[in-house]
């Protein structure tokens, strides 16, 4: 029987160059990255090592022969340490082995981000003893010298290295095992290649293989198991049907199916060193041929002639021997067509498999680069999601588009002053280097500034609109002087007037009067036509900062106070605070109400205090120190940035922390938009930023649920429940707000008529919600150790399910009143009516899931599986009751058609899931399924085929459910979030808020050598 390898390994290798093979005869190389899964948590721990402060000595990675150290290394580690590198540092990698020497000092050296030493153990046979201490010292001293080195070897070379000293203190501290892959792992390397090679399996074809293999989820696989792995898969894929892989090709080459026993022999020296890629300039290691782009070179040439064994042959005919060589230079002619014709066709599928490996890998640094540049992580997965719709750039996509991020890009150096007009229809924004810019704050689409003022001489200290008078005033303060610019034509600003010299300005309150910083005070002009100086205020100490409220000045002064003044009665601050600062503060606010004042300082942190006839109750800290604070329109959200590349928003009212995004530079200025819905940052690189954000909620949301209909929604948290009108859902009105206790998880009765709120281990209330905007308390039913419950469609019968096995019926039109009850489950902790009333299921601890015949108000038995492997967490039905979703421990989702409950066939498994699959929601068409687990990624999955469609993820997802077809509502945290499911959508309200779009060097960065196609340009 064909083993699946053909005549010989070289030829396979040729297949494989032509028509791109995701599993590599032998170690994965550099060029192989984008088949390599399943080992990230290995990558990302040796990243790790390299990181830490440290590294100074080399990181061993150590395994038994075959656990894949040499994959990891080439396919695993290199390409995250380039992806890492900045741009202009170090890009080359070098590969050695003990065989060759260690590289000298000079260029190479300095231009390498690492040292790779393989196949460690050789270091015993290629040198002497005095030769292999030297080697050593070389690379240890390599390492003393910021050379980040890593060594592969084989684990049963450990006791050999502790004979070297300069190498024991990096294998106590610096050593990483490599142990054999989890189920969960071989896993991803048999359905994440040929997901990203376009290649499908049949269903439960890697669960064939994992059970061939002998490997269970969470158990470690045979030390044995990864190379039969790859020859099973490179076998199967050469009898592949299509782009399918098949049980039957499967089948045809594993006979008996991946029984133990030695490995496949490994191909021959050419693929013994990794292909490293070129860096842009001279790179250490020179690259080999990448085998997606290297022409085919078997050496393969015409066979020749056999020699016969009754010496030479008789001579044919002069005509005979022409007509034979037309007859064959035909046949050449036409082989060599055909063959032209297909290589044409396959050079376009490695072509095209070349662009989706790039997408793909694209995407995933998009959902990287979104902790630190949003703005440039949404275009980015714009850019991948358009070149390869797959469902992990259509993830991507979908994941990075919030909050949405407008980038421009200013002339100036440092933006440490931005504001916007009373009309928040324009942006003014200041710089170190005396630029002033007047931005379009309406259009994202324009990426050049309506007016550039003439540069003032020195820093921009201070940027303010005139807050009130229906015209657009501009003041712009250096230490030079203060500058006044009529803007209402903003591309034709007129100057209004100059002020002698000040580092920081304001407007009173009611806009008639400019204050300026002194020497010893304030000073004040009156601006009626032309400037009138006002009497100066005077002061103990010079003013370094303003803010205004709405009948309040504050000033920040060098000697750490900070005074409250009256602007109709200056001649005394009306409070000042001892803020214990030797200078003053770093920022300044004040809530536009004059309501409540924050300030901040390096060593000080952020402090808040609340406001009472200008004078300041107790001050609070609040956080950490802020470069820049600002408070939200109406006084309840306070803005603060620091030097930590973050933007934190906090309730003024709790102190709690609402939100916080990444930022990608130092944050040095802040400003909201009169209307609260967008936040603009300027900061230390030039650039600056319009935030918009989806709803925010008071607290966080810890249960969510949508009416069938999908017009009502409710939410529950710490501080009560909401009901909203989500008809449009994008949209969404509160109707109510009601107490009920803290982290109750609701359920609603499919009319919409009654909600039930469940308090775990102790009662469930039943609510009438048909007046939504006035909830009340229909009854309160106490059951002990009480996990779930469930409403009727019709609300008027309850299921309980408890922690002792408990299977309840409640009639609840009154008073409760018990109508059945069932035993024995273990933990009863999911339950579910189907739409029409008539089934209950039920799921809990003991793996099983049942259908009750509840239409006689009894709980008869009709169905039963136990096909997950452990305990179940949700169970629901679709929305038509003929399919129903369980979800369990085992991270799987169970699709059981029940269109005739008693001959239900056995359900189907959804699997890919990371940790436990708590939840399950369907589409309002019950084509599309939603599934969340404990990680907090949901996947979206096409019923009809059981593939995946996209992959969501949020730190803090707990909930998502369709609102409609193609939007999902979900909660995470203080986020009610909006999921558009429609890339074109999203990508067109990327493109339509992301003002600067990619550069060809970001382009390059993240896309290599495609043609240069921005998406938002």
């Amino acid at each position: 029987m064909d083993d699946g390898f053909g005549a010989g390994l070289g030829s396979e290798r040729d297949r494989c160059a032509r028509d791109p093979c995701p599993w590599p005869p032998g170690p994965f190389t550099t060029g192989d990255a984008r088949w390599f899964f399943g080992r990230e948590r290995v990558v990302s721990e040796l990243v790790g090592l390299l990181g830490e402060p440290r590294a100074a000595r080399p990181v061993v990675l150590a395994g038994a022969a075959g656990s894949g150290k040499t994959s990891v290394l080439a396919a695993g580690l290199v390409p995250a340490v380039l992806a890492g590198s900045p741009a202009g540092g170090r890009a080359g990698v070098l590969w050695r082995t003990p065989g060759s020497p260690v590289p000298g000092g000079g260029r190479p050296v300095a231009e390498c981000a690492l040292l790779v030493v393989d196949r460690f153990e050789e270091l015993f046979t290629a040198r002497a003893g005095s030769g292999r201490e030297a080697y050593v010292e070389e690379l240890c001293a390599l390492a003393a010298g910021g050379l980040p080195v890593v060594i592969g070897m084989r684990a049963d070379c450990y006791e050999r290295c502790l004979g070297f000293p300069p190498l024991v203190e990096a294998l106590r501290t610096r050593s990483l095992p490599l142990g054999p892959m989890t189920g969960d792992e071989l896993r991803r390397a048999i359905t994440e290649p040929a997901r990203v090679a376009g290649l499908s399996l049949e269903p439960e074809l890697a669960e064939t293989i994992l059970h061939d293999l002998g490997v269970r989820d969470d158990a470690p696989a045979a030390a044995d198991a990864l190379p039969r792995l790859s020859h099973a898969m490179r076998a199967t894929w050469h009898r592949r049907d299509g782009d399918t892989l098949t049980h039957a090709a499967y089948r045809h080459v594993t006979a008996p199916p991946l029984a133990p026993g030695p490995a496949p022999a490994s191909p021959s020296p050419d693929r013994e060193r990794p292909a490293l890629p070129r860096s842009d300039r001279e790179d250490p290691v020179p690259a080999s041929p990448d085998p997606e782009s290297a022409a085919s070179s078997s050496g393969g040439g015409p066979a020749a002639p056999a020699s016969g064994s009754g010496g030479g042959a008789r001579a044919c005919p002069v005509g005979r021997r022409v007509r034979g060589l037309v007859v064959a230079l035909v046949v050449l002619v036409v082989v060599a067509g055909a063959g032209a014709g297909l290589a044409w066709q396959k050079s376009g599928r490695a072509s095209a498999a070349r662009v989706t490996a790039l997408a793909e890998r694209a995407a995933v640094q998009a959902r990287a680069l979104r902790a630190t540049d949003p703005a440039l992580a949404m275009q980015v997965a714009v850019a991948a999601q358009g070149l390869a719709d797959t469902p992990g750039t259509r993830g991507t996509l979908l994941d990075t588009a919030e909050p949405y991020a407008t980038r421009l890009r200013s002339a100036g150096d440092r933006l440490g002053a931005i504001t916007y007009s009373q009309d928040h229809a324009l942006l003014a924004t200041g710089a170190d280097n005396g630029v002033v810019e007047l931005w379009d704050a309406t259009d994202s689409r324009r990426r050049t500034p309506l007016a550039t003022l003439p540069r003032a001489a020195g820093p921009v200290g201070a940027l303010a609109f005139r807050p009130s008078g229906g015209d657009r005033v501009l003041l712009a303060a250096t230490r030079h002087g203060v500058e006044v610019w009529n803007v209402v034509d903003p591309a034709r600003p007129r100057h209004v007037a100059a002020l002698p010299g000040a580092a920081t300005a304001a407007f009173t309150p009611d806009g008639r009067t400019v204050l300026a910083a002194a020497a010893h005070g304030v000073r004040r002009w009156r601006l009626a036509g032309r400037p009138v100086a006002l009497p100066p205020v005077r002061a103990s100490a010079q003013v370094t900062r303003f803010a205004v409220g709405d009948d309040t000045v504050v000033t920040g002064h060098d000697d750490g106070s900070v005074r409250l003044w009256d602007p109709a009665r200056p001649a005394s601050p009306a409070d000042t605070i001892a803020t214990g600062l030797q200078d003053g503060p770093a920022a300044l606010a004040i809530s536009p109400d004059g309501g409540a004042l924050a300030w901040s300082a390096p060593g000080r942190g952020t402090w808040l205090c609340l406001l009472r006839a200008r004078r300041c109750d107790r001050p609070v800290r609040y956080g950490d120190p802020a470069g820049a604070l600002a408070f939200s329109p109406d006084g309840t959200v306070l803005a603060a940035a620091g030097d930590d590349r973050a933007v934190r928003l906090w309730t003024v009212a709790t102190r709690a922390e609402v939100t916080s995004f990444p930022h990608p530079d130092r944050v040095l200025g802040l400003a909201f938009t009169a209307d609260g819905q967008a936040l603009a940052t300027g900061s230390a690189a030039g650039a600056f930023y319009q935030w918009r954000h989806p709803v925010r909620l008071p607290d966080p949301v810890t249960g969510l649920v949508l009416s069938r209909d999908r017009t009502l929604m409710a939410t529950t948290g710490a501080r009560g429940g909401a009901l909203w009108d989500v008809r449009d859902p994008r949209h969404r009105v509160l109707l109510s707000r009601w107490n009920v206790p803290p982290a109750a998880d609701p359920a609603l009765s499919g009319d919409g008529r009654r909600l039930a709120t469940v308090e775990r281990g102790v009662a469930v209330t039943v609510w009438d919600i048909r007046d939504p905007y006035r909830p009340a308390r229909h009854v309160r039913l106490p059951v002990r150790g009480l996990a779930v419950a469930a409403l009727s469609p019709d609300g008027r019968v309850l299921a309980t399910g408890d922690h002792g096995g408990r299977l309840l019926l409640w009639d609840v039109t009154g008073p409760p009143r018990r109508l059945a009850a069932r035993d024995g489950f273990g933990d009863v902790g999911a339950l579910d009516f189907s739409p029409g009333g008539g089934l209950l299921a039920s799921g809990g601890a003991d793996r099983g899931v049942r259908l009750w015949d509840v239409r006689r108000r009894a709980l008869d038995q009709v169905a039963h599986h136990e096909e997950h492997a452990d305990a179940v967490a949700g169970v629901r039905f679709g929305p038509k009751g003929d399919v129903l979703v369980s979800t369990g421990h085992d991270r799987t989702a169970r699709v059981w058609r029940i269109a005739d409950p008693g001959r239900a066939p056995r359900p189907a498994a959804l699997r890919g899931h990371g940790g436990t699959v708590l939840i399950a929601g369907f589409s309002p068409d019950g084509a599309a399924l939603a599934t969340t687990d404990a990680s907090r990624t949901t996947r979206l999955w096409d019923l009809r085929s059981r593939r995946p469609i996209a992959e969501l993820s949020h730190p803090d997802l707990r909930t998502v459910l369709y609102a409609d077809d193609h939007t999902l509502v979900s909660a995470a945290g203080h986020d009610l979030r909006l999921w558009d499911l429609r890339p074109e959508s999203v990508a067109a309200r990327v493109c339509e808020a992301a003002g600067m779009p990619l550069t060809r060097a970001e382009w390059r960065r993240y896309f290599d050598d495609l043609p240069y196609r921005p998406p938002c340009s």
